[in-house]
């Protein structure tokens, strides 16, 4: 299995798929998941893509060392360093789930040199500094993600009768298995005092970015808030109605073919 270790401290595990020399797409997962999160997805992109997954530092193969931070900073620092190691420096795609968007859309922000293209799902940088110093107090009285995400955000999942009964049973798993401090400080690195997930620090670090962009989201007002951030050639923002966040998990056929038309739209205009 192949893992990078950018520290003596840190090992990253990560995956390839489909040919090398075809054009590289590193796709990022969300809190307390892993890269089997892109089961659903890898399929439709594989023949034409080179397909890179990253299990986040604390999260799924990867280790989970008690001296790190995990802040979304670390986790953009983590995938560059991986791209690196990699021999892609230029002309990369970059797409993100929840928490793993925030982290794609940094690291567009933050090393537009290496990205060529950007797709965020359903990503949750528009609560503000001052929802946040409420809110994320909160989480050391929880310690429940599904309770806490749902205060945070709302309901996350599908209607009834659309969510499959294997759904809670997959997410449950995987939270149990990431190590408690990583749940805890991941949250704190990406919503805490001026980290890159709270509304005001992402909106600062994207203005003016001129990387193409696809986002895709569970709420039509959440599809509003993008637009506002600035809409650019390339730019689309689509709303996939009663899927919930996991959209490209339920809705996976129709995501799928969302996120294919959008980069056929970028490879035609090369």
């Amino acid at each position: 299995m192949p893992y990078f270790t950018p520290s003596p401290s840190l090992s990253l595990f990560y995956s390839l798929h489909g040919d090398a020399t075809n054009p590289p797409i590193l796709l990022i997962h969300g809190w307390a998941c892993d890269s089997t999160d892109w089961s659903f997805t890898i399929p439709a992109l594989m023949q034409k893509y080179h397909v890179i997954t990253l299990d986040l530092r604390g999260h799924g193969h990867s280790s989970a060392p008690s001296s790190l931070t995990y802040s979304i900073k670390d986790s953009t620092d983590d995938a560059v360093a991986l791209l690196t190691h990699l021999d892609l420096t230029k002309d990369v795609l970059v797409m993100g789930h929840s928490m793993g968007a925030i982290v794609a859309s940094c690291l567009t922000g933050l090393y537009p040199e290496l990205f060529r293209g950007l797709v965020v799902i359903d990503p949750p940088y528009w609560r503000t500094k001052q929802f946040w110093s409420t809110m994320l107090p909160k989480w050391g009285e929880l310690q429940n993600g599904l309770v806490f995400v749902t205060m945070a955000f709302g309901n996350q999942m599908p209607p009834e009768g659309v969510m499959p009964p294997w759904m809670l049973t997959w997410y449950g798993i995987r939270m149990q298995a990431v190590n408690e401090r990583v749940v805890g400080e991941s949250l704190k690195g990406a919503f805490g005092p001026g980290m890159l997930g709270q509304q005001e620090a992402h909106t600062q670090l994207v203005k003016g970015r001129r990387v193409p962009r696809l986002a895709v989201y569970m709420t039509e007002e959440n599809c509003g808030k993008e637009r506002r951030l600035g809409m650019g050639v390339g730019d689309e923002v689509v709303w996939i109605k009663d899927a919930g966040h996991w959209l490209h998990h339920i809705a996976d056929e129709e995501f799928n073919g969302v996120l294919v038309e959008w980069l056929g739209k970028v490879e035609g205009r090369g």
